[in-house]
């Protein structure tokens, strides 16, 4: 599974978990800025256009963690 397939299915929990569609929570363009920008903190990624601090704080842990998550386990 690739980074953005994870990020993706990441979204795809939140949005089930809180009712809301997933482009609600990140659009593809995002999760596409996340694939390659591989925040490791919140304000990391604020710094990506369509995240910002509301979502970002929101949801960024999430996201976060599938960073680390792949750090970890992909080479």
């Amino acid at each position: 599974m690739t980074y953005k397939q994870l990020l993706k299915l990441a979204r795809r929990n939140i949005s089930k978990k809180i009712r809301l569609p997933e482009f609600m929570i990140a659009l593809d363009k995002v999760l596409k800025d996340m694939a390659i920008y591989k925040p490791r903190t919140i304000s990391e990624l604020m710094d990506i256009e369509g995240m910002g601090e509301y979502k970002a704080k929101k949801f960024g842990e999430v996201f976060i963690d599938v960073t680390f998550t792949i750090d970890v386990t992909l080479p």
